[in-house]
């Protein structure tokens, strides 16, 4: 994972979920031996959808948000966690999810880590929209969280999913995650009603995914649930679980039963952190039932 993990991209607003991210991405790069790189993304009214009238570009409100944001960064680099962490940042203006994308990309980062909660009006940076979209089309790894948690601690880790073929091709990436911090690897299935499973064929399913990988020590649950999101969180909480790790296709519509935006409703509906890993593009096989 150090090998793979050298650069991490925290996006932030300045609010308590996006400090909480800041936290634990310190924590992560310091295990990692790794950088930071901190970005702030301004999003004005009317920035890449029309020009913005004479009298409100009078208020030269880009430089007054430029100015508070070089504020807030000064102040964020100056907590005690940063230290002995390499940082850089960046302030950047545009829309929010696009320029995270375009900045990890250029910037070189390896992994983003995010709050899944932002503010409102004027400093609205990380909503609902943004956050599904870059978990939905990141091709890296993507932390997300809502509350400060020690990254030090983690002890258990579930790791979501209906164990089809195709999630054999992402599940590296979070294995590797998971070595990383030797924390105990539990493997759940939930089924609801609309997606009904055999217990049988749910169990070959899981006992095929752990032999591919020579997993051993691990847990096989399978649960049953109004939804999976709530499965999940009811499971988390009833097995002292310290991160949700999932695979998405990025998708939405009725690849919401192919985990495609599943990853990103768990995310906004958990207090738990999750770790998701878009999916590499695989057919699904005919005659398959109970896709996530």
């Amino acid at each position: 994972m150090s090998d793979l993990i050298n650069k991490i991209l925290v996006p932030t607003d300045f609010s308590k979920s996006a400090h909480a991210a800041v936290e634990a991405a310190a924590s992560l790069a310091k295990k990692l031996k790794a950088e930071l790189l901190l970005l702030h993304v301004t999003d004005l009214p009317g920035y890449g959808s029309f020009q913005l009238e004479e009298d409100y570009q009078s208020v030269n409100v880009e430089q007054l948000a430029g100015k508070i944001a070089e504020e807030k960064m000064e102040a964020l680099l100056s907590e005690s966690f940063l230290k002995g962490v390499k940082v850089d940042t960046l302030i950047r203006l545009g829309k929010v999810y696009r320029t995270i994308l375009k900045e990890a990309a250029e910037q070189g980062a390896d992994m983003i880590t995010m709050g899944t909660h932002g503010l409102s009006g004027f400093d609205k940076f990380i909503l609902g929209s943004n956050t599904e979209k870059i978990v939905q089309l990141s091709e890296l790894p993507v932390l997300t969280l809502k509350d400060p948690i020690n990254m030090a601690g983690i002890k258990n880790i579930v790791f979501a999913s209906n164990f089809y073929d195709e999630v054999s091709l992402s599940f590296p990436t979070i294995y590797q995650f998971i070595e990383l911090f030797k924390a105990k690897l539990h493997l759940l299935k939930v089924i609801t009603a609309d997606s009904f499973e055999p217990t049988y064929y749910s169990k070959k399913l899981m006992e095929d995914f752990a032999e591919s990988f020579l997993l051993k020590g691990v847990t096989f649950d399978i649960v049953n649930d109004r939804t999976i999101e709530e499965g999940i969180d009811r499971y988390c909480r009833e097995h002292q679980i310290d991160l949700i790790a999932m695979t998405t296709h990025g998708r939405k519509g009725m690849a919401h039963f192919l985990s495609g935006s599943l990853a990103e409703q768990v995310g906004q509906t958990t207090s738990f952190p999750v770790l998701s890993m878009k999916m590499t593009k695989a057919k699904v096989p005919v005659g398959v039932i109970f896709p996530d």
